[in-house]
């Protein structure tokens, strides 16, 4: 089953609290004007033949209040092969689905809120309906998400995440427990909001490795470069752009240490 998701703020929004973070899993990255599709493209890089072969094909679906409403998984033919639905109840997320091109469900996660409209439990469920990842969130006062919780019953392990916020409302650092100790990673942010440094320390408290990130004056990332303690530059990314009259991107080209990797094209339909 082909699944890549580029544009789906699927990990940590860190300029964001944890509830406004699941509200963007319905969003697509730095997108404006409320589109009602958008095709992408993406063609890579096989390093044997040097020459640019498809990849991944996707289709996002809007629903009237902007956020995504189904992503389709799409053959080199255009023919579907998985997709997700996004199922919202007053106007909240509370389920995404995954079917097979069978119509047959893959994969589902559920998500619950408390009284004050905040996310207090994630799980995620096989084919099978079985239990995979139960993840569950508390917060402070002020509607921060102060803790994480995630279990594996299949090993019985859980997973234990701390975060704390600057003045601004964003997550300045964050904590990560689990059988081998505590990791730490923190983040500092431009005067635009938008991140640009992490940092991550191991068990010792030791800073391994940083990330810098830049962005052009549209807020499309256009760089990162990662260090390590020594403060090495070991891995660099570059990022150009082709853009539509509303200010979306259209075409990216993706550079890894100056070497064009990726080339990824979006038909946008307002």
């Amino acid at each position: 089953m082909m699944k890549f998701t580029p544009l789906i703020l699927v990990f940590f929004v860190i300029n964001l609290t944890f509830s406004q973070e699941l509200f963007q899993k319905t969003k697509t990255e730095n997108l404006k004007g409320n589109p009602k599709s958008i095709y992408l493209v993406t063609d890579v890089l096989n390093k044997r033949s040097g020459q640019f072969v498809n990849k991944y094909r996707q289709k996002f679906y809007y629903n009237p209040d902007g956020n995504i409403a189904s992503i389709e998984y799409l053959g080199v033919d255009d023919t579907v092969m998985s997709k997700d639905e996004y199922v919202y109840k007053n106007h909240k997320l509370t389920a995404i689905i995954t079917y097979t091109s069978r119509g047959t469900i893959s994969k589902k996660s559920v998500y619950q809120y408390d009284n004050k409209g905040l996310m207090i439990a994630e799980k995620k469920y096989n084919n099978k309906g079985v239990l995979q990842f139960d993840t569950r969130y508390l917060y402070n006062a002020k509607g921060q998400l102060t803790t994480s919780q995630k279990l594996i019953p299949s090993i019985n392990y859980t997973v234990k995440m701390t975060y704390k916020y600057d003045a601004d409302n964003r997550i300045i650092e964050s904590t990560k427990t689990g059988r081998i100790g505590t990791t730490k990673e923190t983040f500092s942010y431009n005067d635009a909001g938008l991140l640009k440094k992490k940092s991550e320390y191991n068990t010792l408290g030791e800073r391994y490795t940083y990330t810098v990130y830049s962005y052009n004056d549209k807020h499309d990332k256009i760089s990162l470069k990662k260090y390590d303690g020594t403060d090495t530059l070991t891995y660099y990314e570059d990022y150009k752009y082709l853009y539509d009259k509303k200010n979306n991107w259209t075409e990216k080209t993706s550079f890894e240490k100056g070497l064009k990797t990726s080339i990824e094209k979006r038909k946008i339909s307002y």
